[in-house]
């Protein structure tokens, strides 16, 4: 090697001197900063690939985003007319609702001053059908203990007959139940 082609090196490496110490330092030193500098490139090879693998990811998102979009728009236009049909139907029967109770007003003033009854006006009616359904439910629990009497005979000294086999009845039982009693404790 020639001297100019020392000086080069040595320049370019920047050392101190020529000296074979200064060159093998200067050579180290190069190869630590190769060695930083591939742990480097390693590191952000690293987050380059999981940068990708997360953009990857967000664009298959995207596209299933993009679809469901596209869907609901699609169903919006589909279901559009029918909504509007069915906000215009219900604008009508709102409309018509207010005619008739504009009716029925003028027509229930009409009546009262003919001179009709008030109690056929509809108001009444549905009042007394709730009292009719409460007096029926009140009317129930009456109706069972009507029931009960029916087993008994209409004649008065028969109706004791009755009562006075019963009793006997109810006697035999207790005395049964005290003799199994008895029994029991024996």
């Amino acid at each position: 090697m020639s001297l100019r082609t020392l000086a080069n090196l040595a320049l370019s490496l920047h050392t101190k001197d020529a000296s074979d110490t200064s060159f093998l330092l200067a050579l180290q030193h190069l190869e630590d900063e190769i060695r930083k500098t591939e742990e480097s490139r390693r590191a952000q090879q690293k987050i380059l690939n999981n940068l990708i693998r997360k953009t990857k990811t967000a664009v298959l998102k995207y596209s299933a985003l993009k679809k469901a979009l596209e869907e609901l728009e699609r169903k919006n236009l589909e279901e559009q007319p029918e909504l509007e049909k069915h906000a215009r139907d219900t604008q009508f029967i709102r409309t018509k609702a207010k005619e008739y109770k504009s009716q029925v007003l003028k027509l229930e003033s009409v009546l009262k001053n003919s001179g009709a009854d008030s109690n056929i006006f509809h108001g009444n009616l549905v009042q007394r059908s709730e009292d009719l359904e409460k007096l029926k439910q009140e009317i129930i629990p009456m109706k069972k203990k009507l029931d009960s009497y029916h087993g008994l005979p209409p004649d008065a000294i028969q109706a004791h007959m009755r009562l006075d086999e019963i009793k006997d009845k109810v006697a035999s039982l207790e005395e049964e139940l005290t003799k199994k009693i008895d029994v029991m404790l024996v």
